[in-house]
């Protein structure tokens, strides 16, 4: 990943390649930079770093998350999909996804 892609490629990409993007939704709100997953919570981390289970919540989180990764010898992270079930409100770990 390229620290000049968006949030909004980061999601869509490890909704797809999960085969999920029909079953997970999301909005960013133009103003305040909000990343609202309607029904799933996004958290990464950062190995060999401080930075563990981070909640991805707004625009200004990403980019943070870039700067932090690209400044790094070996750029890598890894991003965390926990689906909510419509019929529980558990949350359900769907996805474990790396970048490097």
């Amino acid at each position: 990943m390229y620290k000049n892609q968006n949030v909004s490629y980061l999601l869509d990409a490890a909704i797809e390649s999960v085969d999920q993007t029909n079953k997970l939704n999301y909005t960013i709100a133009n103003g305040s930079g909000l990343v609202d997953p309607m029904n799933f919570d996004v958290k990464y981390t950062i190995p060999h770093s401080d930075s563990k289970d981070i909640l991805l919540g707004y625009v200004s989180d990403f980019i943070e998350l870039m700067d932090e990764v690209t400044a790094m010898k070996a750029a890598t992270f890894k991003l965390f999909i926990f689906e909510h079930k419509v019929s529980s409100s558990h949350l359900y770990c769907h996805s474990d996804i790396a970048y490097s």
